[in-house]
């Protein structure tokens, strides 16, 4: 570490100039850029003229495509904006990638739906009626590229499930919070259904009983909700879960990822929660702030459960995966 000062490092400066990260250094680039939606950033103007604001973006693409290794990967979540005619702003960066200098392969489209969390409202003076019905986004998109070839220089295991690599590799996430509670609350049984001693009859009557409360309790149609980020005090955060997957299928332990608009600090704590290296640029010094705060927050791991063959503890924020810190 003390050669690469880079590494785990939130810079409270611009990314179209990230000159402290090394040229291939990186080996995911994961971001949610402004959307130039006259946003209340502190320290950025989010109502930019739009040839201006594309002008932006292309000088941290191009700063991007330098950091990251062959094969390395750029994902770039965004919505679509306006309805005083609708912007399509993932077709704008999507083509401005795709003629770019830099030799970007694209490789599709993630749909983020957002479920019941999205905010968006119709147009109530035209409800029922033909006059202007306005159509509602529920969904964001994360558009990926890789830098000059498909395949990833020195790729390795990642640490995802099967489950999970089947079901990501789907091009719709819906992220299920709610199935993380209930595999907790399986976790928690399991442990103390064998601490007493029941059979295996017992122990698959109380686990079927959790899974039809919870369903009862939510209906069916919450395990599969994609919620966005709260409780951070940013104008626009975007959740944890999004960058924790992507590093889970793009990156293997150890591995770099970088966010040139870190805002709150997401992907910084999704990296520390996965045992990855990241970086970040970030204008807003209070953004900065509000970001290594949540890293300094996700570094403090929880004893209470311990894996006695492996010799590791797993946080209790993450208990289907080890985190390798030796006891």
């Amino acid at each position: 570490m003390e050669d690469q000062p880079w590494l785990d490092r939130i810079y409270c400066a611009d990314a179209r100039s990230m000159a402290d990260v090394p040229a291939g250094s990186v080996q995911l680039v994961v971001t949610s850029p402004p959307y130039n939606v006259d946003k209340d950033y502190t320290d950025h103007d989010d109502d930019l003229r739009l040839d201006e604001y594309l002008a932006m973006l292309h000088a941290v693409w191009r700063e991007c495509y330098r950091v990251l290794a062959p094969g390395g990967r750029l994902c770039v979540n965004v919505a679509n904006t306006d309805r005083k005619p609708y912007l399509s702003l993932v077709s704008l960066i999507d083509e401005q990638l795709r003629t770019s200098d830099c030799r970007w392969l694209h490789r599709g489209h993630i749909i983020w739906d957002k479920g019941a969390s999205a905010g968006i409202s119709t147009a109530w003076g035209s409800f029922g009626r033909s006059s202007n019905p306005t159509l509602r986004d529920v969904h964001e998109y994360i558009t990926v590229w890789s830098k000059d070839q498909l395949r990833l220089d020195g790729g390795g295991p990642t640490g995802i499930t099967g489950n999970e690599f089947v079901a990501w590799t789907r091009s719709i996430w819906r992220p299920e919070d709610r199935l993380k509670d209930l595999e907790r609350k399986i976790l928690a049984k399991l442990t103390d259904a064998r601490r007493r001693g029941k059979d295996d009859a017992w122990i698959a009557e109380s686990i079927a009983r959790s899974v039809w409360a919870q369903a009862a309790d939510e209906g069916s149609e919450s395990i599969w909700s994609m919620t966005t980020e709260t409780g951070v005090d940013h104008p626009a955060p975007f959740p944890e879960e999004l960058p924790r997957r992507l590093m889970l299928l793009y990156t293997k332990p150890g591995d770099v990822a970088l966010d040139p608009f870190m805002g709150s600090g997401s992907t910084a704590v999704a990296a520390v929660m996965e045992g990855r290296h990241y970086v970040g640029y970030e204008i807003s010094a209070e953004y900065c702030r509000i970001a290594e705060e949540r890293v300094e927050t996700s570094e403090v791991w929880e004893t209470s459960k311990v894996d006695p063959e492996q010799g590791v503890i797993c946080p209790s924020s993450s208990p289907g995966r080890l985190r390798p810190t030796i006891l």
